[in-house]
């Protein structure tokens, strides 16, 4: 399902179709600044979904630096063992292109037309080799290998999921872990059924990868309604965060798991009550996965409000970080956390089509910074900043 989609069934309750292609007018330019240097890498859309740009934010600098432009409207930026990869998802043309990093600008690899088109909408994707990626497709419920250099799918992993009946497969997320020498791959199954209303199959599906195989192993099973992401905790676990979803109809209970990576376990760490959290996007990991910042909505009497909420494992408690303003319009967009500086970037709409980002230091609001786009997906390159 790709994130405008997800962002207009919250916002509007139903809405079919596309998501918005513009793949015009592309160019590269690093701008002024230093495109490539440390600093956030981030997609920033219209508030329409119609179209994105790629801009370079150096924070402490507070300057933006434009990389490509003419992009879709639901893009997804990753960085996958160094390599930086853009997928565009959108109707009958999805596609993607590595983004190569020089010293001081971006270079834009060739676009390359996936054999899936729009019914992939790979929600994570994990670097199998050199090239050949793993890609998390969400629509068509689907585990697939994708070569870089010419989009070929060279075909379906199999897995438990198969066993699911009528429920679809809703791959969501993808963690690649070391365990006895062996490599294994996480596969968060977000148990959603046609409506993307929960349907008590949330899983984690276990696959070893050997000899450029994916083998099912075994599956971990979660308490949490609707997990939306998980995080390395250390060498021996991994961190799942489970809100609700706005579409059930029934109880929600909201959690944080961990994973035992040496029983492939779950066990709840964080279990918040009555309170429900409603997923409202994305999740990040703060100084550690013991502290979880969230997108949510949460319900005040009749009112409802969004807002970024830091979750607190240690302590067992949740504190607000962020309240935004037009909680009719906001909270779907980026949020990312930069662990060298511990700074929280929120992002947020301007108006239709320019973006702002709320720097917090500490959780303490430190400054804003304005830029041309609604930041979306993205992340923090290497590097001080």
């Amino acid at each position: 399902m790709p994130q405008c989609f997800l962002f207009s069934l919250i916002i509007i309750v139903s809405i079919s179709g596309a998501c918005g292609v513009s793949n015009r007018g592309e160019r590269s330019n690093h701008g002024e600044g230093d495109g490539a240097a440390a600093g956030l890498l981030f997609a920033g859309v219209d508030a329409k979904l119609e179209s994105s740009v790629i801009l370079h934010l150096d924070v402490a600098q507070e300057l933006v630096s434009e990389v490509s432009q003419g992009q879709s409207g639901d893009p997804l930026l990753v960085q996958r063992r160094g390599r930086v990869f853009l997928f565009n998802r959108t109707p009958g043309n999805t596609n993607f292109r590595e983004l190569h990093r020089h010293p001081d600008h971006f270079e834009l690899g060739n676009q390359i037309k996936t054999e899936a088109a729009l019914a992939g909408d790979p929600h994570d994707v994990l670097l199998l080799d050199d090239d050949v990626l793993l890609a998390a497709n969400y629509v068509t419920g689907a585990l697939e290998r994708v070569r870089i250099s010419d989009g070929k799918t060279l075909g379906r992993v199999a897995g438990a999921w198969d066993r699911l009946g009528a429920a679809p497969f809703r791959p969501e997320a993808l963690m690649a872990v070391e365990r006895d020498g062996k490599t294994y791959v996480l596969v968060l199954h977000q148990g959603f059924d046609a409506s993307y209303i929960p349907n008590g199959t949330q899983q984690v599906f276990v696959l070893l990868w050997e000899k450029d195989e994916l083998q099912p192993v075994t599956t971990i099973p979660l308490q949490a309604t609707a997990p939306v992401g998980f995080f390395q905790h250390d060498q021996n676990s991994a961190t799942i965060v489970g809100l609700c979803s706005r579409f059930a109809n029934d109880d929600c209970h909201a959690a944080i798991e961990r994973i035992d990576l040496a029983t492939f376990t779950a066990k709840e760490v964080f279990d918040f009550g009555d309170d429900q959290y409603f997923f409202n996007g994305p999740t990040t990991a703060g100084r550690s996965s013991d502290e979880i910042y969230a997108n949510v909505e949460v319900a005040e009497g009749a009112e409802v409000k969004r807002r970024v909420v830091r979750f607190d494992l240690a302590a067992q408690k949740v504190k607000t970080i962020h309240e935004f303003k037009e909680a009719e319009f906001s909270g779907y967009w980026g949020t990312f956390y930069n662990q060298a500086s511990n700074q929280l970037l929120v992002g947020d709409r301007r108006d239709l089509l320019r973006g702002v980002f709320s720097v917090y230091q500490d959780d303490d609001l430190m400054t804003t910074i304005n830029v041309d786009a609604i930041p979306y997906s993205g992340f923090f390159l290497s590097g001080k900043n």
